[in-house]
């Protein structure tokens, strides 16, 4: 997939998928309907495992395609059914509990998935580009400050791990949530840059 709702970089693909929020709702519309957490962790655990191996077997046209998917091993996951699961709940689109119901399952999806990331990692090795070694510029500097306020100047040379778990505005986020895991990531190196 192209990700026309995303700009990629040149040759740019991602793989895509998402997870029907629907299939994990119990009693639905019941006063007792309620969400299967563990359930729902368990499929994109094992989701995230497929996309990693559907990179393998891109079928990609282009070589040039091919080589930029391998490099990264972007793909993205998410999820639909989130209206018809918010009334199986009885919640009211856009309400406050609706709000937090939503956050909580993009954050839960993000978290396994960058678990499983690591865990891959661990099996099968990083993503190449982040193995790859990184020249600091004055760009990388102007748009990270927190760079240079941890010791980075021009000219030195970074690890693409370290570039993607500590300078990732996304990553960042999710470390409000798990530090030890972005810690990990920045150790190890993540299985793809994009989930």
């Amino acid at each position: 997939n192209p990700c026309g709702e995303q700009p990629l970089p040149p040759y740019g693909c991602c793989l895509l998928g998402s997870v029907n929020l629907t299939l994990f709702v119990e009693h639905p519309f019941d006063p007792r309907a309620r969400f299967d957490w563990d359930r729902f962790r368990q499929v994109v655990r094992i989701f995230t495992r497929l996309l990693d191996n559907v990179v393998e077997i891109n079928g990609l046209p282009l070589e040039a395609q091919r080589r930029e998917i391998l490099a990264k091993r972007r793909h993205g996951m998410g999820f639909l059914g989130l209206g018809s699961a918010l009334t199986m709940l009885r919640l009211r689109y856009g309400s406050a509990e609706a709000c937090v119901f939503t956050e909580e399952v993009a954050r839960e999806m993000a978290l396994v998935g960058w678990e499983v990331a690591l865990e891959l990692s661990r099996e099968k090795g990083p993503a190449p580009l982040l193995a790859e070694e990184f020249e600091v510029s004055a760009e990388m500097l102007r748009k990270r400050p927190e760079m240079a306020a941890d010791g980075y100047r021009v000219g030195d040379r970074v690890p693409g791990r370290i570039l993607h778990a500590r300078y990732s505005r996304y990553l960042q986020r999710l470390a409000e949530f798990a530090p030890e895991l972005v810690a990990a990531l920045a150790e190890q190196g993540a299985r793809f840059t994009h989930h």
